[in-house]
């Protein structure tokens, strides 16, 4: 192929073998410039960033990237150049436009400059992802007449995180409401609610709210991440790489971000990108944690570094001593796509099965774990399940249908998850996603018919009183002509899901 690039009103560049028809699309050229980003060829980038926001006038995001990429190279007053216009034109979601304007003038020595913007972004902006580092900035300015303190903020934010990180989903999930009642534009906790809420089974509201971050805060780059992983995991391949391509052709500005990028690329099996990213930060001498070498160490032995991927793996192990005895990543067995990765969901699932005292939990965990092809590798035994998440496991193994040890009642756990699976795999755009939130409300009423005793084990009427309340869109009337059961009969069963969702409120206020 030529080496030869032609570009609409210009001479021929000299490419990598690309040829580029005069006609090509912003998004086109808008690649070509990621891609010289992540080569480290800033120059190129800028060229071609600069062609696509000519072709594609309209598209803010390329310009906001251009602004970038020229203060990488030390353009700064360029950079502002690009900014103001962008602001001039639309202020919605252009917080972080201001943060790079205060870097940008502090750079050129115009503090007056440089302190103005920083103090316009923690105005608009009080809580917002940049806050610590433009308090950074006021410090190193030497700036006292601003005062901004977010240690309560900070401090509950992380006591969330710790929640999330343990599986205490419903607990994290009311600490991070609770933040936002208070900070309603700080980001990461509708971001950390979202993971709480889908690890819960509630997937269509944690989507809704990731909707509602990126409606008010256009390019958040973790809730893009965060809309990644849960694509991947509920196999929506092209919304999955509709999100791949906006991670791969952003520049993130810090090295929280290029973390976030990098291990989420890893971690969704882009091992290329991924690397490139977390090895930037290595190469800086980026302080990682444990999570950081992991990721690392693993996307470089998948792009064939397999020298420093054990040396990477030393280094988790020395900074997390729990690792010692811990398989190379790559040598996990918990895997569909390659021979060691389990991505977070299912680590998420793992982690659930640590709490005994949320069956309902523990029945959604195992079952979506044999789903994900993965219970079969896995030894429970290690955890403290429930007496029934035990008896799902066992039955998990077995003909159900066929073993008489089992009762009716055993038997309605699968036979109404079984009836879900026929329901929702007709390859409509939501399926999985409804699939997803009805086996999670599903085992949580089937704790509660357990422990009534009640003798109702029809699984065609329980699968439709479920599928009503969890508000799948399903009306009665269709619900009793999808699964073919009488009306009085599905109202009977409804009316007895009240009562039993009215004595756990009563009971939760005393």
């Amino acid at each position: 192929m030529s080496d030869v690039t032609y570009v609409e009103n210009s001479q021929p560049m000299e490419t990598t073998g690309t040829i580029l028809p005069f006609h090509a699309s912003g998004k086109t050229l808008f690649n070509i410039a990621s891609k010289a980003m992540r080569l480290a060829n800033i120059h190129k980038a800028e060229r071609y960033l600069r062609l696509a926001c000519k072709r594609e006038p309209q598209e803010t995001f390329y310009q906001s990237q251009l602004a970038m990429c020229l203060s990488e190279l030390g353009k700064y007053s360029d950079s502002n150049k690009v900014l103001l216009e962008l602001l001039q034109v639309s202020k919605q979601g252009m917080e972080e436009a201001y943060f790079l304007l205060a870097n940008n003038y502090a750079h050129l020595g115009q503090f007056d400059e440089a302190l103005k913007y920083t103090k316009t972004y923690l105005a608009i902006s009080p809580v917002g992802e940049f806050s610590e580092d433009a308090q950074d900035l006021l410090d190193v300015l030497d700036e006292d007449e601003l005062e901004f303190n977010e240690d309560p903020l900070v401090t509950s934010q992380e006591e969330a995180k710790e929640l999330l990180a343990k599986g205490r989903f419903k607990e994290a999930e009311e600490s991070f409401l609770e933040i936002i009642s208070t900070y309603p534009s700080f980001w990461a906790a509708h971001n950390n609610l979202a993971l709480a809420l889908f690890y819960q089974g509630q997937s269509r509201a944690a989507f809704k709210r990731l909707d509602t971050v990126l409606e008010k805060n256009p390019g958040n780059l973790h809730a893009i991440c965060n809309l990644a992983v849960f694509y991947k995991h509920l196999g929506k391949q092209q919304k999955l790489q509709e999100s791949l391509w906006q991670l791969r052709n952003v520049y993130p500005m810090t090295s929280d971000y290029q973390y976030k990028i990098g291990a989420t690329l890893a971690m969704l099996g882009d091992y290329q990108t991924g690397f490139y990213w977390l090895n930037h930060l290595y190469s800086r001498h980026f302080e990682g944690d444990a999570l950081f070498y992991h990721w690392l160490s693993l996307s470089a032995y998948y792009t064939g570094r397999n020298s420093f991927a054990h040396s990477v793996w030393k280094l988790a192990k020395r900074i997390d001593p729990s690792l010692s005895d811990a398989e190379q990543p790559w040598e996990a067995q918990h895997t569909q796509e390659h021979k060691g990765h389990m991505d977070q969901y299912q680590g998420e699932l793992l982690s659930g099965l640590k709490h005994e005292d949320l069956p309902e939990w523990q029945l959604f965990c195992v079952y979506m774990l044999n789903r994900e092809a993965t219970v079969e590798h896995l030894n429970l035994e290690q955890y403290p399940l429930h007496p029934v998440a035990e008896k799902l496991h066992v039955m998990l193994k077995e003909n159900v249908f066929e073993n008489s040890a089992f009762s009716k009642r055993d038997q309605l756990m699968l036979s109404v998850a079984h009836l879900f699976e026929e329901r929702f795999s007709n390859g409509q755009q939501d399926s999985a996603m409804l699939l997803h939130d009805v086996l999670a409300q599903w085992f949580q009423w089937y704790v509660l018919i357990r422990d009534s005793k009640t003798r109702r084990v029809s699984a065609q009427v329980w699968a439709a009183a479920v599928e009503v309340t969890a508000e799948t869109g399903l009306s009665v009337k269709d619900a009793c002509t999808y699964y073919d059961v009488p009306a009085q009969t599905l109202k009977s069963y409804l009316t007895t899901m009240q009562e039993w969702k009215e004595q756990q409120l009563q009971g939760a206020e005393h």
